[in-house]
């Protein structure tokens, strides 16, 4: 019984669904005499909502509020709380957290909350926060430095200015950049002529902001628009920072200074350790007990696992591959050793030597000239159900094939499956983790992110082989091709976010070949495979870009852009459409809202080009909605394909509507994205994260690639904005069109899913780019309808959250928090392993 119960309280930390700005695991400073408590028992489970967590805070208060919440293993809070500095104890106020009961679990303490608030003087101060658990031992949850900054409420000052991040005056983070924003005005209420940030790197203007909130505390402000913000990209080299205020007289106004940088390597490494180490932790703990009970497994599935190797490969080489392959926990497989070339030709009594028992495990394939043959002759001879086909450049963990064994249980019409790696010196020390996304064809046609991490069933792959010696070096990569496919059922190819694969020094990457000719040819046997005739292939710095044609009739596309009429912001993109665009079969839909309160420049605008032949003027009468003007407009378009535009986007990329068009031809494909910036060059939007409250890369620089050079790769995603997106009128018509119950927000990525729902896939592309300066069309008007965005988004969780729970695209070891694709802070074993063992 109390086995049962002690089960129960380990889900406890299963469930992460509150959204948290910090959470670790809490440090021991002192462990006195007492009844000895299990690690699991002495678990603690930590959050500090605020301050954000940083090393050196520095603060616009002379008061630190802190907040957040704690509790053990069991569910019960400390015996007490309380913090120190310098040498001063401040007790903390109890507070009920209804939101981490309901997350968590009915028995954690409703009470586990806590609130201080901390005085801070002009100098730092190192905090530390503790707990004294129930069974007398004392921990240290945090700890940081702090000071007030002095700058609030100077009278005498001639501007009113406020950060919402940066506070720290030195950042040192694992992110690639980091996001500036505050507001910013003069005693007189007008805002600054410009906010500029300056290093000896940068130059950087910020872009302005609506602040609502600040005019409520400062009544005298004359124009909402008193933000900025603005994105740093960061190098590991740290910079020091200004910034700096440009008045309306022309005076700089010194604002802030402050030093960042991002992790360097050996950090990075010291991080995937930190990591390693919690994993590691909670595989003694409860996942290798499991294990050891595979035979409660409904299926047994046997595994051939394949090894090929030439003249590259050493004994050793081949020796510590084959080591990892008897250390595995499952212990239903076989093993083939396929030389070829001048691969070395080992004998039964070597391998006997040092593993006893080899003879009944391994097989070896009579030496071939080549891989692809090799692979050709195998495949008759295996037992297996499921192959892996490996080479001594990889190694695999301990529980590979069990957990295999699983994703075999639980999806038994299983093609393939894939899972995370990592890269592991001689030594064992392991670095440079991969976390891929779940299953991407698009991505996949780009880059061969899969690599070798996978397992295939051998009867899809004999079904689908076709042995090809000018594809040597990327069999990989063909075999997934013709396996995977846009019809593949979401439990036909499944990934597995654990890390089951080590690549080995300095080694050929999993995945990965120098020999473009050969990629080329991969990706033109797939295309004509796949009936895609006139598919331009480029190499590119992270990978390959396939451009699709539209076709020798080049159909007519209905650019729809819902307007306002903000002046200059339409005009620019209509000029930039019109001015830059090579594809020319287009007409344009610009539909007013609102034109009885046009202005004389307004209306001068529309005479200019009310004549033109490539664009119609409709007038749309009713209350702003944008997914009921689209709709309405949709009706009176002529095209076969449909673009939906802001009028506040510029072209930059003059084939966007052919890179646009070409993705959305396809019949698999449901609609087509692009990648959007800010006038400063950062990206605005490239996609969307489901259940995040951000973009996916939002606030990098154009130039940076992003983490596995997702940021330049055309994939697959959930969701993208319409801002700029584009799909064939006849899908748009069926699925009628968007929900107009999302007039501001929403409507967007809800148009995604239905499309996602019924089997058609969302392409994001980063050849078709675009500026976007960010709902100009909206109306600061619509800034004060916040309750009614909040509405949008509880209807929007209460339709999808259930069908669609989390991201496929976005792998749960990476952050739940912007700037995303960074390490998580909990391993994706611990979130989910509860879960596994009750489905």
């Amino acid at each position: 019984m109390f086995k049962a119960w002690l089960f129960f309280f380990k889900g406890l930390r299963t469930n992460r669904s509150i959204k948290t700005t910090f959470f670790e695991t809490a440090k021991t400073t002192e462990k006195p005499d007492a009844m000895h408590l299990s690690d699991e028992s002495q678990r603690s489970h930590f959050c500090l909502d605020s301050p954000k967590p940083m090393d050196r805070l520095i603060i616009n208060s002379p008061v630190l509020e802190i907040d957040g919440w704690f509790f053990d293993s069991f569910g019960q809070t400390a015996q007490s709380i309380w913090i120190e500095k310098e040498g001063v104890c401040y007790p903390v106020e109890p507070v009920r957290r209804e939101d981490v009961k309901k997350t968590y679990s009915f028995v954690v303490d409703l009470w586990c909350g806590f609130r201080a608030r901390l005085p801070l003087s002009l100098e730092f101060e190192k905090i530390e926060l503790l707990a004294l658990h129930r069974s007398g031992r004392k921990e240290l949850l945090v700890s940081f430095q702090a000071k007030w900054s002095g700058l609030v409420e100077d009278i005498e000052s001639q501007v009113r200015f406020g950060f919402d991040q940066p506070i720290a005056e030195r950042i040192v983070t694992d992110a690639f950049w980091i996001e500036i924003s505050g507001w910013c005005f003069d005693r007189g209420g007008n805002v600054a002529q410009a906010v500029w940030l300056r290093s000896s790197q940068h130059q950087i203007r910020a872009e302005r902001r609506i602040r609502p909130d600040v005019k409520k505390d400062y009544p005298k402000l004359k124009d909402l628009g008193c933000g900025f913000f603005l994105f740093v990209p960061l190098t590991e080299e740290e910079q020091r920072y200004s910034l700096e205020a440009e008045l309306l007289d022309g005076t700089i106004y010194p604002l802030k200074t402050f030093s960042a940088r991002r992790f360097n390597r050996k950090e990075q490494e010291e991080q995937y350790a930190r990591w390693l180490l919690e994993e590691a932790k909670f595989k003694e703990q409860d996942y290798l007990a499991t294990i050891c009970r595979d035979n409660q497994l409904a299926v047994h599935p046997f595994f051939s696992i394949l090894v090929f190797y030439d003249q590259r490969w050493n004994v050793e080489d081949v020796y510590r591959l084959l080591s990892t392959c008897f250390s595995q926990f499952y212990s239903h497989w076989e093993l083939w050793l396929c030389p070829y070339g001048t691969g070395s030709v080992f004998s039964i009594q070597s391998l006997e030597h040092r593993w006893p028992g080899a003879k009944q495990k391994i097989h070896f394939l009579e030496k071939t000239s080549t891989k692809a043959e090799a692979l050709y002759w195998v495949l008759p001879l295996v037992q297996g159900d499921y192959v892996l086909l490996l080479d001594p450049s990889v190694q695999i963990s301990k529980e590979a094939l069990f957990v295999f064994a699983l994703t075999i249980n639980r999806y038994p019409d299983l093609l393939m499956a894939f899972s995370d790696e990592d890269s592991m010196d001689k030594s064992g020390k392991r670095s440079d983790p991969i976390f891929k996304p779940g299953w991407n064809p698009e991505l996949l046609r780009s880059n061969n992110y899969i690599g070798q991490a996978a397992i295939y069933n051998t009867k899809a792959v004999w079904d689908r082989l076709r042995i090809s010696p000018s594809l040597e070096g990327q069999e990989e990569w063909d075999l997934a091709l013709r396996i995977g496919s846009f019809d593949c059922d979401k439990n036909e190819v499944v990934h597995v976010p654990r890390i089951l694969f080590h690549r080995c020094g300095s080694k050929q990457a999993v995945g990965r070949n120098d020999r473009e000719d050969k990629q080329r040819l991969v990706l033109e046997t797939d295309c004509s495979r796949r009936g895609k005739d006139g598919v331009t292939i480029k190499k590119t710095e992270e990978g390959w870009h396939l451009r699709y044609a539209t076709g020798p009739l080049s159909p007519l596309v209905s650019i729809i852009i819902p307007t306002r009429l903000p002046l200059p912001y339409v005009q620019t993109c209509i000029e930039s459409i019109l001015s830059k665009s090579t594809y020319r079969n287009f007409e344009i839909l610009l539909v007013i809202n609102g034109h009885s309160s046009l202005d004389q420049q307004q209306n001068a605008f529309l005479s200019e080009y009310c004549n033109l032949k490539q664009l119609r003027l409709l007038w749309y009468d009713q209350p702003f909605n944008y997914a009921a003007i689209n709709n309405w407009a949709a009706k009176e378009a002529n095209g076969k394909l449909l673009a939906f535009l802001n009028d506040d986007v510029e072209v930059i990329s003059p084939d966007w509507i052919e890179e646009m068009a070409g993705h959305a031809l396809r019949k698999e494909v449901g609609i087509v994205g692009a990648k959007l910036y800010y006038p400063t060059l950062t990206i605005q939007s490239d996609g969307m994260i489901l259940w995040k409250d951000y973009r996916r890369f939002h606030g990098m620089s154009r130039e940076l690639p992003g983490y596995l050079g997702l940021a330049k790769l055309c994939q697959n995603l959930t969701g993208v904005i319409t801002a700029c997106a584009l799909m064939r009128r006849e899908l748009f018509e069926r699925i009628e069109g968007f929900d107009e119950e999302f007039a501001y927000n929403w409507n967007d990525l809800d148009l995604c899913l239905r499309l996602k729902e019924r089997g058609y896939w969302t392409v994001w592309t980063p050849f078709a780019e675009l500026i976007h300066y960010c709902s100009v069309s909206v109306g600061r008007e619509s800034i004060n309808k916040q309750q009614e965005w909040e509405k949008e988004k509880e209807l929007f969780e209460k339709k999808w959250k259930e069908k669609f729970p989390s991201d496929s695209f976005y792998n749960p070891n990476l952050s739940d928090s912007a700037p995303f694709y960074r390490l998580g802070t909990t391993p994706w074993d611990i979130k989910a392993w509860g879960k596994e063992k009750k489905g």
